[in-house]
């Protein structure tokens, strides 16, 4: 398992946005075959008061997504409450659903 930590530009948000990533990389072989189609992907949004980590620090999540093969994605909500606010030019909601 790898754990990424990746800023990005959100086209939505018009900023960066930080994200983790819990990726399950001992799917690859050394001979550089891949397995076939996507990973299965679970999205894991923080709670109030909380950021994109603490899945990863306050939970086994990365032991429970290897045992799985699961890549986990978790991105920041800023406390934003993951709904669009057009008022403040905040479209969480179209960020997480699209």
């Amino acid at each position: 398992m790898a754990l990424l930590q990746v800023n990005f530009v959100s086209q939505t948000l018009m900023r960066t946005v930080p994200i983790q990533v819990v990726l399950p990389v001992d799917k690859f072989s050394w001979d550089g075959a891949r397995p076939e189609g996507p990973f299965p992907t679970l999205y894991l949004l923080h709670g109030i008061f909380g950021n994109y980590t603490d899945w990863v620090t306050g939970t086994r999540l990365q032991a429970w997504a290897q045992d799985r093969g699961l890549c986990v994605v978790m991105p920041s909500g800023e406390n934003r409450f993951y709904v669009d606010n057009p008022e403040s030019e905040n479209y969480y909601g179209r960020f997480i659903g699209e």
